[in-house]
C-alpha cells in the first residue's frame, strides 16, 4: 500500500492539534462553578473536538457527511452496549486482581449513589471528545491511507502522549490508555462510528471511578488489602499493566483476522 504523506500528516495533525487547543481552551474552566470541574473540562473539549475536525474537513474539501455521525436508529443501542461491555470488562479486570492477589473491594460506608450518578454524566462528553478527536476523521483517514495496523499504532502513541501531556505518567499512559487505544479502534472499525467505542469508554471509566480511580468522582467502593497483608501501589499498578497487556494481546489478535479480511475484501 502506498501512503498519501500528506493525507498521513494532515491526519496525525488533527489529534495534536485537538490536544494543543484544549490545553488552551481548559483557561475557561476558572469562569465556571469548581464542582462542575469534569463536567466544564468534556464541555470545552467536545467543543474544541468538533472545531478541530471541522477545520481538517475544510482542508481537505469534504463534509460533515464522510464521518458517518449523524444519529440513527442503531446509536443509542451501540452507545448502551459499548457501555455494558465496558463496564464488563473492567469488572473482569478488577475482579481478576482481586481473586489472584490480596486486593479487596468494600462498599464505601458513604456511598452517596445519586451524587455519584449525577457527577458521572462528566464521563459522557469526557469520553466523546477524545473518541471524536482520536478515532474520528483522523483515524477513518488513516486506516483508509495506511491499513489498520498501522492506524492503530499510530493513534495509540499519539493518544498515549495526549495523556501524558494532561498529566499523567509516561509508563501509565502507554500501558493504560495507550493499551486500550486498540479495543477502542477496533470497536470503532466493527462497528462503523464512533457511538460504540464512546460507549465503551464511557463504561470502563464509569466503573473506574467507582472505584476511586477516576480524578473528581466520589467512589461508591473502596479498594484496600486484605488483614495482615501488606500489597503496594506499585504492585497493583504492575497488575493492571500486566491485565492491560493481556487485553492488548486480545484484541491484536482479532485486529490481525481484520486485516486479513479486509485484505480478502
Amino acid at each position: 500500500m502506498k501512503w498519501n504523506k500528506q493525507l498521513v500528516i494532515r491526519a496525525i495533525l488533527l489529534p495534536i492539534a485537538f490536544t494543543i487547543l484544549l490545553v488552551g481552551a481548559s483557561f475557561f474552566k476558572q469562569f465556571l462553578p469548581p464542582q462542575y470541574e469534569r463536567m466544564s473540562y468534556g464541555l470545552i473539549g467536545s467543543i474544541v473536538a468538533i472545531i478541530v475536525t471541522w477545520i481538517f474537513l475544510k482542508w481537505d474539501g469534504k463534509s460533515w457527511s464522510v464521518l458517518n455521525l449523524g444519529w440513527d436508529a442503531k446509536t443509542l443501542p451501540k452507545s448502551l452496549l459499548g457501555l455494558l461491555l465496558g463496564i464488563i470488562l473492567a469488572a473482569i479486570m478488577v475482579g481478576t486482581m482481586v481473586i489472584c492477589t490480596d486486593v479487596t473491594i468494600a462498599i464505601n460506608d458513604n456511598p452517596a449513589i445519586l451524587p455519584f450518578l449525577m457527577t458521572a454524566t462528566a464521563l459522557i462528553p469526557l469520553a466523546w471528545m477524545e473518541e471524536m478527536a482520536f478515532r474520528g476523521y483522523a483515524f477513518q483517514q488513516l486506516h483508509s491511507s495506511i491499513g489498520l495496523r498501522n492506524t492503530q499504532m499510530i493513534i495509540a502513541i499519539v493518544f498515549a502522549l495526549y495523556h501524558v501531556a494532561g498529566g499523567q505518567g509516561l509508563a501509565s499512559s502507554f500501558l493504560g490508555p495507550g493499551c486500550f487505544a486498540f479495543l477502542f479502534g477496533m470497536a470503532r472499525v466493527k462497528s462503523g462510528g464512533i457511538a460504540l467505542p464512546t460507549g465503551l469508554h464511557i463504561g470502563l471509566n464509569l466503573f473506574n471511578a467507582s472505584i476511586g480511580q477516576h480524578r473528581g468522582l466520589n467512589s461508591l467502593f473502596v479498594i484496600g488489602v486484605a488483614n495482615g497483608t501488606e500489597l503496594s501501589g506499585r504492585m497493583i499498578s504492575y497488575w493492571g499493566y500486566g491485565l492491560n497487556l493481556a487485553m492488548l494481546a486480545v484484541t491484536w489478535f482479532f485486529m490481525e483476522r481484520q486485516i486479513k479480511k479486509e485484505k480478502l475484501g
